[in-house]
């Protein structure tokens, strides 16, 4: 199936490749993004279980509520492409974000539709990234209008709101993309209540959690099944990308990298980044297989370039499956510090 909504730095291309590396297997997801690799599993696959998570609260609320009541999602998503729609739904979330996100950690039962409904309107018509980051200077003043703020000034609601603190959250004032016809989430042959129903199909046997990724990769959920597998797709070194991600880290890949140096040998583990990232795994007998990604603003550089695509690589430690199909990379003499 193909991801639901654009997300910097899917996986959908490679995710076949990922299946064969895993094989049949308890799946794990730490960074679970648009689920691309997810979404993907094979059908004959009999071990169903899969434990994934993110720690954006409006990605994961938004997976947790398709697969709890996708028709709800559906009728909160299901709208044209509008601009005031966007910016007033935005804002709307922008006020929901910190309860949402203590709610989910606290519940691995919780899940507001509404929220997810809206997130994924906005998702789909949003250009590029940043939608509900927050990091923005539009903000409705004591009238409802949207105002700009003036440096940390503050107006409005963003003074007084429980959700809004001073620091700055905001939305981006832009033209919502009329890409598909400029269809937006109504981009499928079926309704949107159909559609949503085969991703939500997808998820029955998935548990989703909410978090920092190491929650996900403890003995009690790594000890679940014989065979276990694990993707790693942590968000890229900072120094080769944009600010991207609402929930960003500097060091998430040097601590993912540190995790699978003192990894459980038996499991299987495949990690994703770009050309350089986990080059020291090499040493401890990981395999190299290199691919190239779909020309996209994903894939941009600092500089505006498209030659990351260029760089992307999967790791997969010796309990993996051997992968066909992908460029064998030669072992690299660079080391992660």
């Amino acid at each position: 199936m193909k991801p639901l909504f654009p997300y910097f730095g899917g996986k959908s291309k490679v995710a076949a490749h990922v299946w064969e590396a895993l094989g049949d297997c308890h799946y794990i997801e730490p960074f679970l993004g648009s689920a691309a690799v997810l979404l993907e599993r094979p059908d004959w696959h009999k071990k169903k279980l899969s434990t994934v998570n993110d720690i954006d609260a409006f990605l994961s609320n938004c997976w947790r509520s398709l697969k709890n009541d996708f028709a709800s999602v559906a009728s909160w998503a299901d709208y044209p492409v509008d601009e005031c729609e966007l910016h007033a739904r935005h804002i709307w979330l922008l006020m929901q974000k910190e309860q949402l996100g203590i709610k989910l950690m606290a519940d691995v039962d919780y899940y507001d539709p509404r929220a997810a409904g809206y997130w994924l309107y906005g998702m789909c018509c949003w250009i590029g990234g940043g939608f509900c980051s927050g990091k923005g200077p539009w903000w409705p003043d004591e009238n409802g209008l949207l105002a700009k703020r003036n440096g940390d000034s503050g107006v409005g609601i963003w003074k007084t709101s429980p959700a809004i603190t001073d620091s700055g959250v905001g939305i981006k004032r832009i033209m919502p993309s009329l890409g598909n016809a400029g269809r937006g989430i109504n981009r499928s042959e079926f309704d949107l209540a159909t559609m949503l129903d085969l991703y939500a199909e997808k998820l029955r046997n998935v548990r989703i959690l909410c978090g920092d990724f190491e929650r996900v990769l403890g003995n009690s959920v790594l000890n679940v099944s014989v065979v276990t597998g694990v993707f790693l797709d942590p968000p890229y070194d900072t120094t080769m990308r944009d600010n991207v991600y609402n929930n960003d880290e500097d060091n998430v890949a040097q601590r993912v990298n540190q995790w699978c140096i003192s990894a459980p040998s038996t499991t299987r583990i495949v990690v994703a980044g770009y050309e350089g990232e986990h080059n020291n795994l090499e040493s401890l007998g990981w395999t190299k297989y290199q691919w190239t990604a779909s020309i996209g603003y994903r894939t941009l550089r600092k500089t505006g370039t498209n030659d990351n695509r260029y760089k992307e690589s999967l790791w997969c430690n010796p309990a993996c499956n051997p992968i066909t199909g992908l460029k064998l990379a030669e072992v690299s003499n660079v080391s992660r510090d």
